[in-house]
């Protein structure tokens, strides 16, 4: 009964996926609850995108962060003042 739920989740993720519509026109259209809509899109979306690639599993390498970059300072009118003299 699981499997048939979700073969007929993923029909419809995939009927969704195809059409023009936003994800609540397309629930109401198909008479199906807008967050059961968006979960199962999570969900399936989630299985078939992993967030470790194979590739990065079979080299051994972790996954990259994006550096951080400390704080902008921006100087504030008083001290621009000072500085001209």
């Amino acid at each position: 009964m699981e499997d048939q739920n979700q073969a007929r989740w993923k029909k419809l993720v995939a009927d969704y996926e195809a059409s023009e519509l936003t994800q609540r026109e397309f629930a109401t259209e198909r008479g199906v609850s807008f967050s059961n809509l968006r979960n199962w899109i999570y969900k399936l979306r989630k299985e078939t995108r992993p967030l470790v690639t194979e590739a990065a599993k079979v080299s051994g390498q972790a996954p990259v962060r994006a550096p951080e970059f400390g704080r902008l300072r921006v100087p504030s009118e008083q001290s621009d003042r000072s500085s001209r003299g």
